[in-house]
């Protein structure tokens, strides 16, 4: 009988502990896709977009004008299961940025800027 517990316990945690351990992310860089670094927009609604990281279950994506040093106004920090974000913004300077996470680990952010122009 203790054989028989024995055995489940080990099960349970070969098994089972699996969904716990995350994979350390934090070496892994997230490449941004669109639109690219100082892109000047000419419309105020747009898609960013970066490519996905092996590990990762979301990603923290925030939109700060004129920039992070000095922030204005937060226009985006949003948890995202996506590769994608679609945003409104008005004209002017703007940095965007995302960090991948999962349960365990976090990615250094990785930031572009961007321009929306005053006639969009």
């Amino acid at each position: 009988m203790k054989t028989n517990g024995l055995i489940i316990v080990i099960s349970f945690l070969i098994w089972g502990c699996g969904e716990i351990i995350e994979i350390d992310i934090t070496n892994k860089n997230v490449i941004l896709v669109a639109p690219t670094d100082s892109a000047l927009v000419e419309s105020s609604s747009l898609s960013l977009k970066w490519q996905s990281i092996d590990g990762a279950k979301s990603y923290k994506v925030q939109v700060a004008s004129p920039d992070f040093d000095n922030p204005i106004k937060f226009w985006e920090d949003k948890i995202v299961e996506d590769t994608t974000l679609e945003v409104e913004l008005d004209s002017g300077r703007f940095q965007w940025r995302v960090q991948a996470l999962n349960n365990g680990y976090a990615t250094k952010w990785a930031t572009r800027n961007l321009w929306i122009s005053p006639n969009a």
